[in-house]
């Protein structure tokens, strides 16, 4: 897993206008499959200790059948940054 941060200003007139275009760009992106050791527990791991996670599930990337599926982008939107995160 690669986690990725993007910091948006909340008081920002266009921060939700900016999160929905990430999303769809992330539903969009074709993708391989996941096929690194541990990165499944990884994921999990993640998924719960985020359970608000928006789920953007991305296409197969062309000619990478057979290796099993892409993970899905788990989107965390998050007000501030906590004092204690979670990391996995």
């Amino acid at each position: 897993m690669t986690p990725r941060v993007v910091i948006v200003a909340g008081d920002w007139d266009k921060t939700d206008e900016i999160i929905d275009l990430f999303k769809k760009m992330l539903t969009d992106f074709p993708m391989l499959p996941a096929h690194y050791p541990g990165i499944h527990s990884r994921y999990a791991a993640f998924a719960r200790t985020y359970p608000e996670a928006a789920v953007m599930d991305p296409p197969m990337l062309e000619g990478a059948d057979g290796f099993g599926q892409p993970l899905p982008w788990l989107v965390n939107v998050l007000e501030k940054v906590p004092e204690d995160p979670q990391v996995c």
